[in-house]
């Protein structure tokens, strides 16, 4: 005849509890299936959003990258003139923009009405 722990031996090993695994948190816990979950959601959002900002900057850099090649493949047609006619574009915005704001004296009137205020 066999006893009732003999019968039974199966059973009482499995249905023991199980130990600590040092976090404080046993492995049968749902804690580890929550934070598991959790993770992959930040990392799934940390994604887009890396995928946003990859998006956005390489469109402003190919943009930029267009613009420039347009720029300099310009210069092959003009030689020298291309840069030139930029650096003087740049000067004669430069000269208007003082001739504004000293000779005709558009900061005064805004001084002015400041002072009227």
């Amino acid at each position: 005849m066999i006893g009732i722990t003999g019968l039974f031996k199966g059973y009482i090993a499995t249905a023991t509890p199980s130990t600590s695994t040092g976090t404080g948190i046993s492995p049968g816990s749902i804690m580890p299936q929550i934070w598991n979950m959790a993770m992959t959601l930040l990392q799934t959002i940390m994604n887009g959003v890396g995928g946003l900002f990859q998006s956005i900057f390489g469109g402003i850099g190919k943009g930029l990258d267009i613009m420039f090649m347009g720029w300099g493949n310009s210069l092959s047609t003009y030689g020298i003139w291309g840069p030139a006619m930029t650096i003087i574009s740049l000067v004669g915005a430069l000269l208007v923009g003082y001739i504004l704001f000293d000779v005709v004296g558009i900061e005064r009137d805004i001084l002015g009405g400041e002072e009227d205020l």
